[in-house]
């Protein structure tokens, strides 16, 4: 690429994603008593099994309540708690009303305390996306002391009812008892994607009242539910993407087998079992499809005020750049969010070349195709495995289907949203949902719930939760 004006690199360092996310594991502690938690009265009692999905991780990161934001020039005075607005805290709010969750002394969920724990993101006076924690650093540090772990958390003698672990597999949730090794940022551009399918700095977190050497499964069991919702398998599929292939697919028979496992232990426990499927991964907001590459450039230098033939001509200088590095371009492939940001980063330094790395920068057109068979083949698993062990499917994949026939919007309004990044259905990370996004997930869990099981739980109120999504297009 050629030498940057320094107009241009200071114009593009407003795009320049710093989203600077890592790796972490973890290590073990003494036993800690289960205590029920001051819920298990309700009149619902609806445990929610799954991964960051069901935790309701949003931008990167758990929180269960307001902070202050302490990045200069932001334009949110407050970054917002991401718990309470995922879809399982909606579900059960809807189905226990009176109940407020965001009180650490009633809530069902695992609160985080301030500033949370992954590497919470909120925008700078850029507008790029700027973590307010470092990776290995305060509460992220003492989540992986079992014997503290509870500390990071507002109400921590409270079993919560959300028991999902980030980054947790369909297996994992049946068989992993502990997290492995010590806090370390890992090297390289793999680090980068770590925090966000690590399940190792939120697994004492979230499942630490249960003491040492219990399951996911094991702590839904512990909870006596009368509904269950399991939602895994995302992280099956990333984790083969994020690795450029590395990590192989998930076994669609070893699949089937965890998730019968799952289904029958709930069922023996008394417990009715919904199970949603998976979207296609490819369509969240952190992949860019190749063919739309160049725009998407375009577009980011417009936003700095570029004019439109210098924005246009610096756009296919790096789009013909990416597509020399890792074959992304028109003819297929996506670049994600992290190659974006790291492609902005090389124009900004005058690079003369960007450095993409298959272990999560992009996804080859070859790759896609495979990783779109395993997404078919584990939805297939779902399907199969829910119906000949009586359990209930939610079918979160044609809801999104839907939408992506619909030219990938979701028409609440004139507004929003898009299934694009920045369009409103996702947050910072580019894979997990806005507000608004969690919400529209919420009423498709409550409208086969109230079908399956004769149950009356009004539908969330998407518009309301759309007025103060700091994630979506006003």
């Amino acid at each position: 690429m050629k030498q940057r004006t320094q107009f241009a690199r200071a114009a593009v360092a407003a795009v320049a994603a710093s989203v600077a996310l890592s790796a972490c594991s973890s290590g073990g502690g003494s036993s800690n008593p289960y205590v029920p938690p001051k819920t298990v009265g309700s009149a619902l009692r609806i445990v929610g099994m799954g991964d960051s999905l069901t935790a309701g991780v949003q931008s990167n990161g758990l929180m269960g309540e307001d902070t202050t934001n302490p990045i200069p020039g932001s334009p949110f005075a407050t970054v917002q708690a991401t718990q309470e607005h995922g879809f399982w805290a909606l579900l059960w709010q809807q189905a226990n009303p009176g109940v407020d969750i965001s009180d650490p002394s009633v809530s069902p969920l695992p609160l985080i305390a301030a500033p949370g724990i992954g590497t919470v993101l909120t925008l700078n006076g850029q507008g790029s996306p700027t973590p307010i924690t470092t990776a290995c650093g305060g509460l992220n540090q003492i989540a992986y002391n079992f014997s503290k772990a509870l500390g990071v958390r507002l109400a921590p003698k409270n079993a919560p009812f959300d028991i999902g672990v980030p980054g947790q597999t369909m297996h994992e949730a049946v068989y992993q008892y502990q997290p492995t090794g010590p806090c370390n940022t890992l090297p390289g551009p793999i680090g980068a994607l770590g925090a966000l399918l690590s399940e190792n700095n939120y697994f004492y977190p979230v499942l630490g009242n249960y003491g040492v050497g219990h399951t996911q499964l094991q702590a839904a069991v512990a909870l006596r539910p009368h509904i269950t919702t399991v939602w895994l398998g995302s992280n099956d599929l990333l984790k083969y993407a994020f690795s450029g292939g590395a990590v192989g697919p998930t076994s669609p028979a070893q699949f089937s087998s965890d998730l019968a496992t799952i289904i029958r232990t709930l069922q023996t426990a008394g417990s009715k079992v919904a199970v949603s499927n998976l979207v296609d991964v490819l369509n969240a907001a952190f992949f860019f499809p190749g063919p739309e590459v160049e725009a998407v450039i375009t577009g980011n230098f417009l936003k700095l005020g570029l004019p439109l033939p210098v924005a246009e001509a610096f756009a296919a200088e790096l789009a013909a750049e990416i597509e020399k590095e890792s074959g992304v371009g028109p003819n297929g492939g996506w670049l994600t969010l992290q190659g974006l940001g790291k492609t902005f980063a090389a124009f900004q330094n005058g690079q003369s070349t960007i450095g993409l790395v298959p272990q999560g920068d992009y996804v080859t057109a070859a790759l896609g195709a495979s990783l779109q068979k395993s997404n078919d083949a584990l939805n297939s698993a779902i399907a199969s495995t829910v119906a000949a062990n009586g359990a209930t499917l939610v079918d979160i994949h044609a809801q999104f289907a839907q939408i992506v026939a619909n030219g990938g919007i979701y028409p609440l309004n004139s507004k929003c949203c898009s299934l694009q990044y920045e369009g409103g259905f996702f947050s910072w990370d580019g894979i997990h949902p806005s507000n608004t996004g969690y919400a529209v997930l919420a009423n498709t869990f409550i409208g086969t719930l109230d079908k399956a099981y004769g149950l009356s739980i009004p539908q969330v109120d998407v518009g309301a939760i759309y007025a103060t999504d700091p994630y979506a297009p006003h």
